[in-house]
């Protein structure tokens, strides 16, 4: 089988990374988005209506009994009104990042001829839903024990078993595992696992790992292309990103969310990044969603680290964020 073509040492296959985002049945969180927004992989079951998206020139339609696999990365698409979909999202790739299936273009199967997939699918599903109910998107913050958190483990596994015998199919192999620097990988996870609230400081995670701010540096700008900070910063640029496009929260909420003392600090750096103020970068999106059939324009940012949510309870925590590295 093409999977089994990949081998690797059982040490190197300890360097994937695999873990559901989220698993859900019914109406589409969102009927018209961009994938890339939050990490990894989806598939969706159409159980009834359809699906149309749009990847760079391709357009492609799904409808109800066909599953579709969405490849990590930017594209569009608009569910119909009488959409309902089991929605499974999922991260499966090595520490370095790298995706364990590079595939860039939709996969679309029927649901009949991959009863695998369907059944690990639902199993999935059924599980979040009684022992996470109304975890909805936001999964990977709720809080369980150790035997809960063993058999979701268990399912996703076997959810990624049936999804590499779909990848079999369409000659899809595993990709190899690129060897990274076991400091920029320390580092890269305590980023990924900061609370966002907090205030990110290179120096102590320099400190940390027993080499200097400018040496982390450099270590970062070799294996990843950009410092410890600007990696911080894209993820919690994302993170801004998906919450205003999403979720109702007034830009100073949003702020507060993600650690900033003061509004005004939030909009500074925001328009550092993106050229726009929140308020215009919502905007802009809301008229792109009355205006196109296909979804929306997609940003150039892809979210790398978990999604914020929950109140901004935190008030007393906020730090400013904006006034570089201390």
């Amino acid at each position: 089988m093409a999977g089994e073509s990949t081998l690797h040492a059982l040490n190197e296959w300890n360097n994937l990374h695999l873990t559901a985002i989220w698993a859900y049945h019914g109406k589409p969180v969102m009927q018209w988005q961009q994938s890339g927004m939050t990490p990894g992989s989806t598939g969706w079951l159409i159980e009834s209506g359809d699906v149309q998206i749009q990847m760079g020139s391709n357009r492609i339609r799904a409808t109800a009994g066909q599953w579709v696999l969405i490849p990590r990365g930017a594209l569009r698409f608009r569910f119909s009104d009488d959409a309902t979909i089991l929605s499974v999202h999922y991260i499966a790739e090595w520490l370095s990042g790298r995706p364990l299936f590079a595939y860039d273009t939709p996969l679309i199967v029927s649901a009949r001829m991959q009863p695998a997939l369907t059944a690990a699918g639902w199993a999935l599903q059924r599980f979040v839903s009684q022992k996470f109910p109304d975890a909805g998107t936001k999964l990977l913050h709720r809080h369980c024990d150790l035997r809960s958190h063993l058999k979701l483990q268990t399912l996703t596994t076997r959810w990624m078993t049936a999804v590499t015998t779909v990848m079999d199919a369409f000659q899809q192999h595993p990709t190899t595992n690129k060897p990274m620097d076991r400091r920029v990988a320390e580092a890269k996870r305590m980023v990924d696992m900061q609370v966002l609230t907090e205030p990110f400081v290179e120096r102590q995670l320099a400190k940390r790992l027993s080499v200097s701010a400018s040496h982390l540096d450099r270590l970062f700008l070799q294996e990843l292309g950009v410092t410890p900070r600007m990696y911080a910063d894209k993820a919690r640029l994302n993170v801004a990103c998906h919450l205003l496009i999403n979720e109702p929260d007034l830009s100073k909420q949003i702020a507060f969310r993600l650690g900033f003392e003061q509004p005004s600090h939030f909009t500074r750096w925001f328009r550092t990044h993106t050229k726009m103020t929140p308020q215009q970068y919502r905007r802009y999106f809301q008229r792109k969603a009355q205006h196109t059939s296909s979804g929306v324009a997609t940003p150039t940012y892809a979210m790398s680290r978990r999604e914020v949510t929950g109140p901004a309870s935190n008030e007393k925590k906020r730090h400013k964020l904006n006034r570089g590295s201390k």
